[in-house]
């Protein structure tokens, strides 16, 4: 629920319908990641420097991208996890 707030009063301060969009279409991305359990970062900056070059979106996808770079798999939602259970369970 936390995130749901804070990115709402974080919308308020979009400047622009163009802007809407592109924070939309970033936080779509950052959300897939998540979703995929991509660390967002290591996928961010391999698909800045790989999309000019090569193109093709396709291998680019947070999915896709994972497959070919299994070391970037996010597992800070594990540990989230796992704390919590430890805390309830004491």
């Amino acid at each position: 629920m936390k995130p749901v707030a804070i990115g709402r009063k974080n919308r308020l301060f979009v400047d622009s319908l163009l802007a809407g969009h592109r924070a939309a279409s970033l936080m779509s991305l950052m959300g897939s990641c998540s979703r995929c359990q991509v660390e967002p970062w290591a996928w961010l900056r391999t698909v800045l420097t790989d999309l000019p070059r090569d193109g093709s979106a396709e291998s680019l996808l947070p999915d896709t991208w994972l497959r070919q770079h299994p070391q970037h798999r996010w597992t800070i939602a594990e540990h989230r996890r796992e704390e919590r259970y430890r805390k309830n369970n004491l």
